[in-house]
């Protein structure tokens, strides 16, 4: 409600430091948009969860992509510049989003650790009848033991010493990630603009790319698992990110470039979005992602720097290659990640059974 709302706001802002302001108030609200990437991921079981998030979060996200460059293409390219109305139409899916939470479940798994265990009960039942089974009568749950939870609790655990190595790395991963694939999007109009082409047009496409690289990674999540197909994405991406960078290739190579890099990179971050809520135990799960999520976001605010600074295309073409270095960094990190997720059962606490996950 807090994105709709104030989102709609913007469009009405009548000097720069209310604009910033409510763009700001935005910003808050959608740092709890990864609540919903847990909920999901605890909904499902091992088996399908990595296609099953790749194809309906990350596919979601490519179709939103697509829709807000064809609202920007209509709205910005007139001769009036109508930002204000691409700002309605931007908010627009939030009042529609907000007509589908009431009909969501909560997790059972937050239930559990929350000591509800009737409540927990009754999602699984429901769960049964939609998917045309029935619990045994004398089916039961067993309460987990409460411990306490505060954030300092929730930091210890993400640097104790089973989870450290993991969360410093999976910080740079989001970190690079972010980087490479907004640095793309922001800098791709940009780089065709100097070039005198359409924008909207080669970003549309590059942005549909996206899809069938999804379609591809959610095959490679469940059989090469989470950590190789991370690290074949973030090479792949590096190199044609590369070759982007090279402004005095053939316009038809550069497109292909932009198309091979955006598909590699959405599916190398989707798999970032598998790959950390299930690394991490139900008690700091939400949490853990979070963390993340506010790196990814001092991420954001560097690349925008690097993006829009650019005059002309060889500036353009120097803020690409440092994407391609982000994306070869990303590729290196991703091997040294501890654990493999495929298939494994989630955690529900901090010392679960380590045999769950893969050590490698």
């Amino acid at each position: 409600s807090i994105v709709a709302t104030f989102g709609m706001l913007c469009a009405f802002s009548q000097s720069i430091s209310m604009f910033i302001m409510l763009r700001f108030i935005v910003g808050f609200g959608l740092g709890g948009g990864l609540v919903a990437i847990t909920l999901f991921s605890e909904l499902l079981g091992s088996k399908y969860r990595g296609s099953a998030i790749i194809l309906a979060i990350g596919i979601l996200w490519t179709i939103g992509t697509m829709l807000e460059i064809v609202f920007a293409w209509l709205c910005l390219s007139v001769k009036d510049n109508n930002w204000r109305m691409l700002l309605v139409l931007s908010s627009v899916p939030s009042f529609v989003l907000l007509s589908v939470i009431p009909w969501l479940d909560e997790s059972p798994r937050y239930y559990m650790i929350t000591n509800q265990v009737e409540k927990a009960v009754e999602v699984l039942k429901k769960a049964s009848r939609r998917n045309g089974g029935k619990l045994p009568k004398n089916f039961k749950l067993h309460k987990l033991p409460q411990k306490p939870r505060n954030q300092h609790a929730f930091f210890k655990t993400l640097l104790n010493d089973k989870y450290r190595l993991t969360s410093s790395l999976l910080w740079g991963l989001w970190f690079c990630s972010v980087i490479c694939y907004y640095g793309l999007s922001f800098v791709t109009p940009l780089y065709f603009a100097f070039q005198n082409r359409n924008e909207y047009f080669v970003t549309f496409v590059s942005a549909m790319a996206e899809i069938p690289g999804l379609i591809v990674t959610s095959q490679m999540v469940d059989r090469l698992g989470r950590k190789k197909t991370k690290g074949i994405l973030y090479l792949l991406c590096g190199i044609f990110t590369m070759l982007l960078s090279f402004s005095s290739l053939p316009y038809s190579l550069l497109v292909i470039s932009a198309i091979i890099a955006r598909g590699s990179m959405a599916g190398a971050f989707d798999d970032l979005y598998v790959y950390t809520p299930e690394v991490y135990p139900t008690q700091v799960r939400a949490f853990g992602l979070g963390v993340c999520s506010a790196v990814a976001r001092v991420a954001g605010i560097v690349v925008s720097y690097l993006s829009f600074r650019n005059t002309n295309g060889s500036q353009a073409a120097g803020a690409v290659f440092i994407y391609a270095l982000c994306a070869f960094t990303a590729a290196l990190l991703s091997t040294f990640l501890p654990y493999e997720t495929m298939g494994a059962a989630l955690q529900d606490e901090e010392d679960g059974d380590e045999d769950r996950m893969l050590l490698q």
